[in-house]
Parts: structure tokens; sequence; C-alpha cells
């Protein structure tokens, strides 16, 4: 076929049976600004539908059996994801009996898109094509923008394949470096606790040896701290992996009063805590991590407040879920610290908090760990009148 006009309302195909008779319609056509190519049955070809340049098949045709009615049946059960109009026209001057009853028969035979008397208007005729024509091409453009989404999803989704894939592999890396660091540093440090605990035996039965109380005192308080740091890199690495089920917040409690017992296990600070959480309904989240963040919370409160005043643990049903909450009556942070107190290894430079030793990350693993479960974190603090950190957890649905 000659190349497609590019101003051309649409690129027509005309298999004509009488090909004399037709090239005045054709040039109809032309002057309407359609691009009209004839061919004849015999040299019709199936291929030139396939070179996409076609936007409609016209067949003119004289009686239900003519080669233009079984050409159209043909194309429309052949091609049934590629949508070609087909217009049929028809000559009922010399047909016997109605017209509209041979309109109908050529209709049904031929599959056609639209049959049309070769003794319609002009503007009739051109009418149903451009019509089609409008439809033959909104579908190709479709078509083409369908082909684009699709290959843009490809590679999109390959591209977040790649991306889980690595994400998997930094995620086994780093457990095995978090996991490899605790363990070599837990092992030692057990070893300096023990032996540690053995002198502190040993001063105490021994008098010529208590100029070393002081020294071994300090030794004792470096390595908690250094407990501490390996806890944190444990709590760290958890943090990453974090549930989504339901549990009972009295059973987080519980466990994180436990982790408190076993750190403040040469303390009497741990009965300052007081808790009241009543009869909280089952929540959502990761149990472990609540707990984590309870421990860390109620820890920091005993930390910075004088010795005998309390530290409250609450819950309470609100229209969100249950809010959490823990307490202190200590010695407070200003506005401008709150929240700077959940970076990583900030404490706040009062003269009252330089007697309190640690790391500092405790409140920065609490906002990881919330963080990871979305939800937000609020602080509510005065200086020198203790603060209040709270959080809600959503409700489990009910099944």
């Amino acid at each position: 076929m000659p190349a497609t006009d590019s101003l051309s309302r649409g690129e027509l195909l005309m298999v004509s049976e009488r090909r004399a008779e037709d090239e005045a319609l054709g040039a109809m056509l032309q002057r309407r600004k359609y691009a009209v190519h004839l061919t004849s049955p015999e040299d019709f070809e199936p291929a030139l539908l396939d070179e996409g340049a076609v936007d409609l098949l016209l067949l003119p045709v004289s009686a239900p059996d003519s080669p233009g009615v079984a050409l159209s049946r043909s194309i429309k059960r052949s091609r049934p994801n590629d949508y070609l109009p087909v217009v049929v026209l028809i000559d009922t001057s010399a047909a016997r009996g109605s017209r509209d009853a041979l309109a109908d028969k050529i209709a049904s035979a031929s599959e056609a898109d639209a049959v049309i008397s070769r003794s319609a208007s002009a503007a009739h005729l051109t009418r149903h094509i451009a019509a089609l024509v409008g439809v033959r091409r909104r579908l190709l453009e479709l078509e083409s923008e369908n082909r684009q989404l699709r290959d843009m999803l490809d590679s999109r989704e390959q591209a977040y394949n790649q991306l889980i894939l690595e994400s998997r592999q930094v995620s086994i890396l780093r457990d095995s470096i978090i996991n490899n660091v605790s363990h070599e540093l837990r092992t030692p440090m057990l070893q300096v606790k023990s032996a540690v605990h053995m002198l502190d035996g040993e001063i105490k039965l021994n008098p010529a040896l208590q100029s070393m109380e002081r020294m071994l005192e300090f030794a004792a308080q470096a390595t908690s701290r250094l407990e501490s740091v390996i806890q944190n890199i444990s709590q760290l690495a958890s943090s990453f992996s974090l549930k989504n089920e339901p549990f009972r917040l009295v059973d987080a409690v519980n466990l994180a009063l436990r982790q408190l017992g076993r750190s403040w296990s040469s303390s009497p600070e741990v009965p300052r805590v007081r808790v009241d959480v009543g009869k909280a309904p089952i929540v959502t989240g990761d149990k472990n991590a609540v707990a984590q963040v309870l421990s860390e919370l109620v820890a920091n409160g005993l930390k910075f407040s004088p010795d005998g005043t309390p530290v409250d643990l609450r819950a309470r049903r609100n229209r969100d879920g249950v809010e959490v909450s823990v307490q202190d009556y200590g010695i407070g942070v200003d506005k401008d610290h709150v929240e700077a107190i959940f970076q990583p290894f900030y404490q706040v430079e009062y003269d009252s908090t330089r007697r309190f030793a640690g790391t500092g990350t405790g409140l920065a693993i609490v906002k990881l760990i919330l963080d990871g479960m979305g939800v937000p974190i609020s602080v509510q603090s005065e200086r020198g009148k203790g603060s209040t950190f709270g959080f809600v957890l959503p409700l489990a649905s009910v099944r």
C-alpha cells in the first residue's frame, strides 16, 4: 500500500468487484480527505491489513453470495483481538422483494460493522465511516498506552524485585554483623562481670584490700554500662523485624517488669513502679517490642527521679485504641530539649543529670521501635516536675 497520509481523515481499503463503478465512490471519499486504496477480490492480500495502515475496509457487494460478503466474515472471525471496522455497501436497485430483507441478510452473512445502501447520501456514508474510523484510532491509541503501561509496570516490577533481593541480602548481612558483635562482646563481658563479683567477695573478706573497693566500684559501673551497650545492640537487631499480631497488654507489662527486675537486681528501685492497666482490651503489635519500650521508659523514669518517688505505668482505653503512658516525677526536660532526647547518645546537660551514668540510647531505641510499628510517641515534660511518655496501641480486630 502507499505510504499513509498523516493529514488524511482515515486510510480506507476498498475491495471492489466493479472497479470502474467504484472509482467514483473513491473519488468522493478522497474529496472528503480520506485516503482510498482500491483493489480487487483477486488481488486482495490479508497481509495488507497486518501492516496496520488500514483504518477501515470498504466492501461494495451486489448479492449475499458476493465475494465481499465472505471476505468480511472471514476478516471479522480471524481478527478477534484487532478491531478493524468493515462497511459493506449494497446495491439494492435490482433487489427482488424487500430491500430491508436483503440488507438484513447481507448484514447477518457478512458480520460487518455497518451495511449501507449505495444510494445513501455522501453525508450519511461519511458520517458512518468517520465514527468507525474514530473508534478504530482510539482503540489503537489505548492499546499503545496499555503497552507502554505494561512495559513500565514490568520495568517497575523488575526494579522492585531487585530491591527486595538486595534488601534481603542487606538484612542477612546486618543481622549477621549485629549478632556476631553482640555475641563477641557478651562472652568476655560475662567473664569480666564474674571476675568483678569474685574480687568484690575477696575485698570484703580481706581488710587489707579495702583500699581497692572504690576502684572495684568503678569497674562494676563500667561493666554495667558495657552490658547496657550490648543490650542496646540486641534491641536494635530486634527492632528490624517487628511482628503485628494480637496480644494482651498485661503480658507485655509483666515481661517489661521481669526485664527491669534483671537489670535492677541489686537495686531497691523496681518496687517504686506502680502499674495500673486495668482490664485493657487485646491490642495489635509486637508484644516483645512493646515490653522493651515499656522497660526502657520505666528505667528512664527510675533513673531520672529522686529515690522514693514513684513511676506510674498506666493504660486507658480511648477512641483510637489503648493509650499507654509512663509518668515519672523527676528532673523533667525543658520544651526545647524534648525532640532531642530521642537522638542517639543524647543526654540533657543539667547539673543534676551529671550523676546519672548511661549510654544515651534508651529513648532512641524506644523511638526506633515505635516508628517501626507506625505508632507515634508523645512527651509532656516540665523541668523539675517530671515527664510523661505516651503512645496509643491499636485494638485487635474482632473476627
